[in-house]
């Protein structure tokens, strides 16, 4: 993001925290292209550079008044105290992260405790880049192997470890769906098992992931249901039953929904481009 275009000049006093002899450092900071912020443990904001202002879309005055889990942010799934507990026991971490953005990017996360006085701080350095060809959306990027197919009429099968986004804080929700995929479970279902109300759990997983419940539960019915396609001689009503549907008709028309091609066809087509390999 920040190494094609200039920043804008967002709210660039001194900060309270910073002494005068600081300001050098503060300006050359500033001139740092990647997002660098410090909090204390409280997850309150201490140090702010202007990289790091655009990336969060926030005044500077403003952040310093905020902690960091009043923030949205896509890049730090977990609360900061779960970062903290972290950082005492390894003092640095790193870890990446792809945003579903406009611009579509990943984001490499650095943090690090950091003694300033008499104060343990805890650094975050965040490296945005571009990984995706911007004419290409996510969804596709999402669904594409290196021959550039559809990953539905790929041969690979698609582990459920890469299947679910890596974030902490929606773990269990993910676990439910991955335990009970195969039954015809609902978005009620998902929000009493993990406790939450399911608007809140709706708006909770598409804010993350931008994805629905449904979205999730329904992609992981049709993994399944591809696998048992190519993997099995099972029929249509016996792979709709193993993946939760009740009624193979209904099933066979949301297969057809989302791969625009029935589950014979698709399978039929499968087979004719594996021969063709």
């Amino acid at each position: 993001m920040f190494s094609s275009q200039t920043l804008p000049s967002i709210n660039t006093y001194a900060q309270s925290n910073l002494d005068e002899p600081f300001s050098l450092i503060q300006h050359l900071i500033n001139q740092v292209k990647e997002a660098i912020f410090c909090l204390n443990h409280q997850g309150r904001f201490y140090y702010i550079n202007d990289a790091a202002c655009y990336l969060l879309g926030y005044s500077r005055q403003k952040l310093l008044n905020m902690t960091i889990d009043e923030i949205e942010m896509d890049f730090l799934p977990s609360s900061w105290s779960y970062y903290w507990q972290l950082l005492k026991q390894q003092t640095s971490l790193t870890f990446k992260k792809v945003c579903s953005s406009k611009e579509y990017q990943s984001i490499e996360v650095t943090i690090k405790s950091l003694e300033h006085g008499s104060e343990v701080l805890g650094c975050i350095l965040a490296h945005t880049f571009s990984t995706k060809n911007l004419d290409e959306s996510p969804e596709q990027a999402l669904c594409s192997n290196e021959k550039n197919q559809p990953f539905y009429l790929s041969h690979k099968s698609l582990s459920t470890a890469d299947f679910y986004p890596n974030c902490v804080q929606l773990r269990p929700i993910f676990e439910f769906i991955e335990q009970n995929y195969h039954l015809p479970i609902s978005l009620n279902d998902v929000a009493q098992a993990v406790g939450y109300s399911p608007a809140y759990l709706t708006n909770l997983v598409k804010r993350r992931t931008q994805l629905t419940i449904i979205d999730w539960i329904l992609e992981r019915k049709m993994v399944e249901a591809r696998s048992l396609l190519i993997n099995s001689d099972k029929s249509v009503t016996e792979i709709a039953m193993a993946v939760g549907f009740t009624d193979a008709y209904y099933f066979s028309r949301r297969f057809s929904q989302y791969h625009k091609l029935s589950p014979r066809s698709w399978r039929q087509k499968y087979h004719s481009l594996q021969a063709m390999n």
